[in-house]
Order: structure tokens, then sequence, then C-alpha cells
């Protein structure tokens, strides 16, 4: 019967609520509606990405100070290029710097041919005289492949 209790318990404890907290008053009335000025955005970084019902939501608002603020910070800021910019380079630079992080491979190979000539050694020359030589070729191969 306990073990019943317990779960019953904690169940009701999770459906309690605590009381609102009391928010101070700021002194600024709404309006009762809010209209809508579909105002289209020209020059805008926004303008070719997002359409402009979307790129002017701030239009919806009816302050026209905010709306001169708004449109004069989008035309005349050259600061999003400049940003824009930045961004592709240090993603740039995050591939490169996590270019160690996968494997790498090199290969490589070589030919080498020589000929050692034994002037003054007690062994018999070629028939006729001459000097003893001795030719040799090797040829090397490698792969290296390392993490």
């Amino acid at each position: 019967m306990r073990l019943c209790l317990y779960p019953l318990v904690v169940f009701a404890a999770g459906c309690a609520s605590i009381p609102m907290p009391d928010h101070p008053a700021i002194g600024i009335v709404p309006p009762d509606h809010y209209t809508s000025a579909h105002v289209v955005v020209t020059q805008s970084v926004f303008a070719d990405s997002v359409d402009a019902h979307q790129a002017s939501w701030w239009q919806e608002l009816g302050d026209t100070t905010l709306s001169d603020l708004v449109m004069e910070g989008l035309l005349h800021n050259r600061d999003l290029a400049a940003a824009s910019h930045r961004l592709d380079a240090v993603q740039a630079q995050a591939r490169m710097a996590g270019a160690g992080r996968l494997p790498q491979a090199s290969a490589g190979t070589n030919a080498n041919r020589s000929r050692r000539n034994f002037i003054g050694f007690p062994v018999a020359g070629p028939a006729g005289g001459g000097v003893a030589t001795s030719t040799t070729t090797t040829y090397d191969a490698s792969l290296l492949i390392s993490w």
C-alpha cells in the first residue's frame, strides 16, 4: 500500500504551480490594433534572398523612426558585405585547420643506374685487357600513409 502511495504523492507534487511574479509597469501603452504596411525594400541585403514582406517586418510595427533607421542601416551599411567576406575567410581557414585530421598519402618512385670501375684490383678485366667494371640498376617505390 505504501509503495503505491509514493508515486501518487510525487505525481500530485508535480502538478503544483508557483504564483506568478509581479512585473513592474513600464509606462508604455500598446496601440489598439496594428496595421500592416507592405513596403518593398529596395537595394537591401535581404531583397535578394527573402521576399519583401519578410524583409520589412519592422514596417508592421508602425514606427516611422524605427523604419527610417533600419532602412538607412540596410542601404548604407558596408559592414554587412565585409562581414560576409570575413565569414568566408574564416570558413576556409577552418577547413585548412581541419585538414590535419584527415588521412594523408604520398607515393614516389626512383630509378638509378651506376657503373663502377675497379682500377688496380687484382681481378681479371675483360678479354683483351682493360679495366674491370660493374653496372648496377636499382628501382625504388615508396608509399607513405599517415593519419
